[in-house]
């Protein structure tokens, strides 16, 4: 295998934990809808109880694949991972207003970029680096 330099390794690295939290949240939001939801515009709150915890999951396992994808400065890639996830959550946040998510959403907006930050750090801790910001 060839090997790559560090700036495609790190851009590869954000891509693979984004992409990952966004299929394991595209997946867990169509089966969710699916079995515990109604209609598109009263979500029960179960749904919204396994919503949170699977996005916050998901943000986990991004953040921690990027870490790991990366080999190097897993936490600064962990937030490289969170950035976009904090401006989607804004989007979102903005589409709503008004609306009965706005706490909702804010909670997800302060949990999903902490987890993935945190699983970059796990994965940094499981490979034994000791460096968290780049150089």
């Amino acid at each position: 295998m060839a090997k790559m330099s560090p700036a495609a390794r790190s851009t590869f690295a954000v891509l693979d934990g984004l992409l990952l939290f966004l299929a394991l949240e595209g997946v867990f939001y169509a089966i969710a809808f699916l079995v515990l939801q109604r209609s598109f515009d009263t979500p029960t709150p179960l749904y919204l109880a396994c919503n949170f915890l699977w996005a916050v999951i998901a943000g986990g396992l991004g953040g921690y694949t990027a870490g790991w994808v990366a080999r190097r400065s897993p936490v600064a890639h962990g937030l490289a991972v969170a950035f976009p996830l904090i401006l989607l959550g804004i989007f979102n946040l903005h589409k709503g207003l008004g609306g009965n998510h706005t706490t909702y959403v804010l909670l997800l907006n302060s949990f999903v970029p902490v987890f993935a930050v945190w699983g970059s750090f796990l994965a940094g801790k499981l490979q034994g680096s000791n460096r968290r910001v780049s150089r």
